[in-house]
């Protein structure tokens, strides 16, 4: 079937069912929590509409970026027979609220805004996005998801009011135990379990994020090809390393010694 995001302001977009809750690189328990979420939204419509309460769930997802925020969004319209609904870039008050009635339109729908942040400095005026989310007229059937890079940039009638985002989840940059695991997914055999668990240490230390550790194995890889080789070597990461320490500023050389992380 032709699966399409209806982005209203914009063109529609397209996409596959091909991520999985398994698949998904973050902490057991924040997963657990948000599934759950969402498989209890689906399955509770009859409790809403008899208690006379409409069937709207909101949650929000913060943190920086590159840990997996939208990967969430991505995995929620894969596992889950949801009409997806966002926005275009630079859109105004009009376009969320197109967005909100044609989601209603579509029952059950996941709504999802990212960058709720900078949306609500830019775009849109913040009580106009609150009426639609919690105003007279009754919402049912949206899942309404919004994720943020700060959340201290939202105000406390968005973050601390439930009915409006009901649960907020902090979604973290990967500790040395996700680091490892993530790490392992791309390199393999390449790198040792002990020493890409050391490896996996300085990317925590450091504050990798999952997109950076991913650019890792990327950027190696490129290293590689570009010397017509099919496998990176040890200075294949070195380098590769060394250009996403700089990226970062996390080093003023710029230059890590990596010899004890490789065979």
């Amino acid at each position: 079937s032709n699966l399409h995001i209806r982005v209203v302001e914009g063109d529609d977009l397209p996409y596959t069912k091909d991520h999985t809750w398994e698949d998904l690189f973050l902490p057991e328990d924040i997963k657990l929590e948000i599934k759950g979420l969402v498989e209890n939204f689906l399955s509770s419509k009859d409790f809403y509409l008899q208690n006379r309460i409409p069937w709207k769930r909101g949650i929000l997802l913060y943190g920086k970026p590159g840990n997996g925020k939208t990967s969430i969004i991505r995995t929620i319209m894969s596992a889950y027979n949801f009409k997806p609904v966002t926005i275009a870039a630079g859109a105004n008050d009009e376009s969320v609220r197109e967005a909100f009635n044609y989601a209603e339109e579509q029952s059950p729908a996941l709504l999802y805004f990212e960058d709720l942040d900078s949306l609500l400095e830019k775009n849109v005026d913040i009580s106009s996005f609150l009426n639609l989310m919690d105003g007279i007229a009754a919402k049912n059937g949206l899942l309404v998801l919004a994720t943020a890079n700060n959340v201290k940039k939202l105000a406390t009638n968005i973050t601390d009011r439930p009915s409006r985002f009901d649960r907020k989840f902090e979604i973290p940059l990967p500790n040395a135990e996700m680091a490892y695991i993530y790490l392992k997914k791309w390199f393999g055999n390449l790198i040792s379990v002990k020493k890409c668990k050391e490896l996996a240490k300085y990317a925590a230390k450091y504050e990798f994020s999952y997109a950076y550790l991913k650019e890792l194995y990327v950027s190696a890889m490129f290293e590689a090809l570009g010397h017509n080789r099919k496998l990176p070597t040890e200075k294949d990461v070195q380098n590769a390393l060394d250009h996403l320490v700089k990226d970062k500023n996390l080093l003023n050389s710029g230059a890590v010694n990596m010899d004890k992380y490789f065979k």
